[in-house]
Parts: structure tokens; C-alpha cells; sequence
């Protein structure tokens, strides 16, 4: 069922509920009969919990809106023959249910074209999971699941999320500046702060297109030097560091963590 069919089903219930009680309640008025009165305080209440079960069903179908969206921005990219629906689950990181490396260099390149067109910018992240321990993969798999899981309840549906390495995750996020990816990047640290996910520390490198770089291997590249900023900044103690590409930036190794 549709979120607006759900949404239109309560809201008669709940309309009609309400019309019987104001029907009572003007009757028992002009009639002066107190059980019609009585029936109106009734149904008065009944009314607003006709619509109680909505906040949980709208919930629900938010979650099958979501995934349809996500199997959606699968689907839209230009795939050959060898990249069919076969080669689309290969591009799915089999423990944090993410997309991977491959998935992310396609969306990158198919959302840069859309945003040539339609004049608007698109800004990537590159970003750094710290461990407690690095050397334990049984809670290395329990993390990965946790923050993908966060990157999904805090990024918009429009915005990708993929993981790109060990510890290593690429967000796209359309229609966005270097300052509305410094935001979402904040977002992620505040909901991981809320939980036990065994993360020391989050490292974010932030670029974006047209201001730091017009392909997106120069978007790309700018990211990924900010995040080589980010991580070299643990000195400070902090949960989180985020860098913005600077346009004087020149191409460098990517950085690595937890190695």
C-alpha cells in the first residue's frame, strides 16, 4: 500500500469519526439529551487515535520506499551487457549491505553528467572509520554493519552511500555544496556518538563539483587529499575531523587506516 493511500485511509476514518461525534454533539445540545452528549466526548477521543497506527505504518513504508530507491539508483545507471542484473548484486559489499567501490565510480560519473545539466552541484565524501581495536574483525563486521546502518537513517534518499574499503566509506550527495556535506558529515558523527559501535574516531574529506574540480576523478581526487588532511589530525584527541579541498591542492596518495 502506498504512503499516500495510508495516509488518506486514516485521515477518512478519522474525518468521519470526528463528524459522527460533532452530529451527536450538536443533537444532544438541541435536544438536551445526555447520552448523545456523552457519545460526542467519545468519539472526540476516538477521533486523534484513529490516526495512532499511522506514525507506525507510515514508518514501514517509508523503509520499502527507501529500498525501492536504492535497487532505483541501481537500475538508473547505464549498464552493459556484462553489468546486468547478475553484475549489479556484484557491486553490493556483502557485509555492510552497501554498494562498493565499482557501484560508487559508475554513480559518481552518472550523477556528475546530471548535475552538468541541471546546473547544480554535487559534493563527495570521503570518510575514515577509526577502530578501537583494528586488529579485531569480529568487531570490525559489527561496526561496518552499525555505520552503514547510520549512514542510512541519516542521509537523504537522494544521497549514496557506499563502502569503498576495510574501513573506508564514499557518500554522494546531490544537490549539495562542500558546506551541506561538512553538515551531513555531522550528522554522522552525532549518531554514531549515540552509540556503542566501537569507532575511536571519524576522518571526513570533503569536495565538491564545480568548486574543486569539474570531472569526477578531480572531485574525487580534491576528496581525497582532504581526508589525507583529516587523518593526519588524530593528534588533537577529537571523535571526528573533517577537511574541505582547498583549490590550491595538488593530487596525492590516497590515505589509509587501520593498516
Amino acid at each position: 500500500m502506498s504512503m499516500k493511500r495510508i495516509v488518506d485511509n486514516r485521515a477518512s476514518y478519522a474525518w468521519a469519526v470526528g463528524l459522527v461525534g460533532l452530529g451527536c454533539g450538536i443533537a444532544g445540545a438541541a435536544a438536551d439529551i445526555p447520552i448523545l452528549a456523552l457519545a460526542a466526548g467519545v468519539l472526540a477521543v476516538l477521533a486523534p487515535i484513529a490516526v495512532l497506527p499511522l506514525t507506525r505504518e507510515v514508518r514501514e513504508a517509508e523503509k520499502v520506499i527507501a529500498g525501492a530507491a536504492a535497487i532505483s539508483t541501481l537500475r538508473e545507471l547505464q549498464f552493459s551487457d556484462r553489468e546486468s542484473e547478475a553484475g549489479i548484486q556484484k557491486m553490493v559489499d556483502a557485509e555492510s549491505g552497501l554498494p562498493d567501490q565499482d557501484f560508487f565510480e559508475l554513480a559518481l560519473e552518472s550523477r556528475l553528467a546530471a548535475a552538468r545539466r541541471r546546473l547544480w552541484p554535487i559534493c563527495v565524501v570521503e570518510v575514515e572509520v577509526f577502530l578501537e581495536d583494528p586488529t579485531d574483525e569480529h568487531r570490525l563486521r559489527d561496526t561496518v554493519v552499525a555505520f552503514a546502518g547510520v549512514a542510512r537513517l541519516t542521509l537523504r534518499g537522494s544521497d549514496i552511500a557506499c563502502r569503498v574499503g576495510r574501513t573506508s566509506f564514499a557518500l554522494i550527495l546531490e544537490d549539495t555544496d562542500e558546506r551541506g556535506g561538512e553538515l551531513a558529515v555531522e550528522r554522522l558523527v552525532t549518531a554514531s556518538k549515540n552509540q556503542e559501535y566501537g569507532i575511536r574516531r571519524l576522518a571526513a574529506g570533503v569536495a565538491s563539483y564545480p568548486n574543486h574540480g569539474l570531472t569526477a576523478q578531480d572531485v574525487l581526487s580534491q576528496a581525497w587529499i582532504a581526508l589525507g588532511r583529516a587523518c593526519a589530525n588524530e593528534d588533537r584527541g577529537e571523535i571526528s575531523a573533517v577537511e574541505v579541498a582547498r583549490v590550491s591542492d595538488q593530487v596525492a596518495d590516497q590515505p589509509t587506516a587501520n593498516d
